[in-house]
């Protein structure tokens, strides 16, 4: 059987893009935006700690809730042909402890955020998704099976992602996933639900 790293190579030689990349690399934050106390739950619990790498943040408010916890730095990209670029996450690899990412509505590039990003952080990836992603399908197959999945944050109330103003929810219920490297922890799953997320519990600005 191939290694992670073989996968992941063939996996980014062969796959075409349906996606058209712009010259500023911001087409998606147009109709997309990052909520606010959206990485609440995550930073809360202390979950993710030390040098953390945000693939996708092209207008930095991922960064902003980040850097509130506990880490020591935080590496960004603004660029959305990175994500996409397997040298690119060649040159992160080890160079990061976390690899943070909200991949809902990113459609293919959750595959390159989930399989390079496990390989280039030194402890796990840390993503937002619709709940579904759970679904072994066929493109999550080998990452499901091989990642270790240690905690599962339900959001309730479903955050809005629209940057047009409206308040419309995603009519699937989102979550953040902690996965982390193969054996690197406990078999069990933590699942937590996090209900009225929106509303921050410290109100220390």
């Amino acid at each position: 059987m191939p290694s992670k790293k073989a996968r992941c190579v063939n996996f980014c030689s062969s796959v075409r893009w349906d996606l058209s990349l712009s010259n500023n690399c911001s087409d998606m934050s147009n109709f997309y935006r990052v909520p606010r106390y959206i990485f609440d739950p995550i930073r809360n619990a202390g979950l993710v700690e030390g040098v953390i790498l945000l693939p996708f943040d092209p207008e930095g408010a991922l960064e902003k809730q980040v850097r509130k916890g506990n880490v020591d730095d935080v590496v960004t990209n603004n660029c959305e042909e990175n994500i996409a670029d397997l040298e690119w996450w060649a040159k992160q690899k080890g160079q990061v402890d976390w690899v943070v990412a909200i991949t809902q509505g990113m459609k293919d590039y959750t595959k390159w955020i989930t399989e390079c990003g496990l390989q280039a952080a030194r402890k796990g990836v840390c993503i937002l998704d619709r709940l579904t992603f759970l679904e072994p399908t066929r493109a999550r197959e080998d990452f499901l099976q091989n990642a270790s999945l240690t905690n599962l944050k339900i959001l309730s109330p479903r955050p809005s992602f629209r940057a047009d103003g409206t308040n419309s929810k995603d009519p699937v219920t989102s979550a953040w996933f902690v996965f982390q490297k193969p054996g690197a922890a406990q078999v069990n799953t933590c699942i937590d639900f996090e209900v009225s997320w929106h509303r921050p519990q410290n109100l220390k600005l």
